[in-house]
């Protein structure tokens, strides 16, 4: 393993010299907040707190942190989330949530979002830039407040390859990347990055990367045997029935 990136925003952690910080209206943004209840041992005392609620005049709004990493052909990302509240429409109105791209925004390889569902309730849309400019929509996950979520991408390059897990589940992949056309990842983005209406208050820690291998990965187990052990949620039982529909 050859961890290049480690982010857990205590103490010395997160500072602002190295950090990007972009807000506009109704936004807010605390590298020192305190973590939720419940939280994983190790998110220690802080973690990164994000909110996006825009006034009744002002729905354009941003609130989100960059930071330029070295850069990678292969990298494996994981970062760990916790939505406090989320109230965002359905349709085009999304809000990212994590983003691996090169040093403009529009050279991207893996992005999410969340989204409101027609039904009620939200989701994470994922994105993959296949050809470094324009995102395909891959997928769809099914998320709600009060739950932590562990998040992690493969971007391979050379071999035109990515992945999704979601708490050690592999949601999405491909090998279908278009070669020569595809961005090496040196820039990240965590936070609210789209100009829409709604709110969401979003907590997160642990942003991690390595050049060689998973942080946590895939389990080896099927999706079917975590299910049957509980320790994948439902909500990701029902993306993966709609992966394969």
């Amino acid at each position: 393993m050859a961890s290049y990136f480690d982010e857990r925003f205590e103490g010395a952690g997160y500072e602002e010299s190295t950090w990007n910080e972009g807000l506009t209206f109704g936004g807010t943004f605390d590298e020192d907040a305190s973590v939720p209840g419940g939280a994983p041992a190790d998110w220690a005392s802080d973690c990164l707190h994000v909110i996006a609620d825009p006034d009744d005049e002002n729905s354009n709004f941003q609130a989100f942190a960059w930071i330029n990493v070295t850069q990678k052909t292969v990298s494996y990302w994981l970062i760990e989330l916790y939505f406090t509240y989320l109230n965002v429409d359905v349709g085009a109105n999304k809000r990212g949530i994590f983003a691996l791209t090169g040093e403009s925004s529009s050279k991207s390889a893996i992005r999410s979002y969340v989204n409101g569902k027609s039904g009620g309730g939200h989701e994470l849309n994922f994105q993959v830039y296949k050809n470094g400019s324009s995102g395909t929509n891959v997928g769809v996950v099914d998320v709600t407040t009060g739950t932590f979520y562990q998040l992690e991408y493969k971007f391979d390059a050379p071999a035109n390859s990515w992945e999704i897990v979601l708490d050690g589940v592999s949601l999405f992949s491909g090998s279908d990347l278009i070669a020569g056309h595809v961005n090496n990842v040196d820039r990240i983005w965590v936070g609210t990055f789209l100009n829409t209406s709604g709110k969401i208050d979003l907590k997160a820690d642990k942003v991690l990367a390595d050049d060689a291998a998973w942080i946590i990965g895939p389990s080896e187990e099927g999706p079917t045997e975590q299910i049957e052990r509980g320790i994948v949620r439902p909500s990701v039982q029902e993306v993966i029935q709609y992966a394969w529909r």
